[in-house]
């Protein structure tokens, strides 16, 4: 484990940590932070997918406006990790996730997993990455309670998302068919039950507007926002373990040689 400097398309430089051997395992993982930085939560995440044979990268997406910020689970450093959020580009986070993929992709087969904000910036990776930036490698992605996910699945799929009362031609109808098919690889969420900033309605729309096949969402009921870090108050050892499961069954077969 150590860290390393990447260069993102527009010149930007920024730092990465980095943990497993990326010329002996059996794929890449981006790791994507909270918005708390690339903290010890984050290292820690990676030094456990890296035990179970992948090479994991944390892009630090923060370095845009402030390098090595590494932000503490309390309000001062959450209302310090929302307003670095507020003033972070789409455009420049998923060029920093791009430029962590082309590190990663000398092993080919490239995940992607985030967290909070994170897990927001995974989904709009598996999204529109490819049309955005004309490039993405990321053959499965994974969100832990992206709570940005619903507006951008509004802004990129379509602002009528699952309002029945909107009434859609033949046409509307089989263009909204062939827009539901463009998420560029498999897609797993997972939601806490009792997180106030991912309603079950919102989820339920979710679910609407896109297949099984492509992506597969888990609730925990008894989970809350944060429910996967084990330095947060909200921490569900049981609901974490499971979608750590989950995760690990999804990225093997989607990375799989």
């Amino acid at each position: 484990m150590s860290w390393v400097e990447l260069v993102s398309c527009d010149g930007h430089r920024l730092d990465a940590f980095v943990s497993g051997d990326l010329t002996n395992c059996q794929a890449s993982i981006v790791i994507v932070q909270e918005i708390f930085g690339v903290n010890q939560h984050i290292q820690k995440v990676c030094e456990e997918y890296s035990a179970k044979g992948y090479f994991c990268i944390a892009p630090a997406i923060f370095d845009r406006l402030e390098k090595k910020v590494d932000l503490n689970y309390d309000k001062e450093g959450a209302d310090k990790g929302k307003d670095l959020k507020s003033r972070i580009p789409l455009i420049g986070a998923l060029r920093d996730i791009s430029a962590a993929c082309s590190f990663a992709s000398k092993k080919e087969k490239v995940g992607i997993l985030g967290f909070c904000y994170g897990g927001s910036l995974s989904w709009v990776s598996a999204a529109s990455m490819g049309r955005i930036l004309e490039w993405n490698p990321i053959q499965a992605a994974v969100g832990y309670y992206g709570s940005q996910i619903f507006e951008h699945n509004k802004r990129i799929f379509g602002a009528n998302v699952g309002k029945e009362e909107d009434k859609k031609t033949d046409k509307e109808e089989k263009e909204e068919e062939a827009a539901e098919k463009n998420l560029q690889c498999p897609v797993m969420l997972h939601f806490g039950g009792k997180d106030p900033t991912t309603p079950q309605k919102e989820i339920d729309l979710l679910k609407k507007k896109h297949s099984k096949e492509e992506m597969e969402i888990h609730v925990y009921p008894n989970a809350g926002h944060g429910f996967n870090c084990d330095m947060r108050d909200n921490f569900d050892q049981e609901s974490a373990a499971l979608a750590k499961d989950r995760t690990l069954e999804f990225l093997s077969k989607h990375l799989a040689e």
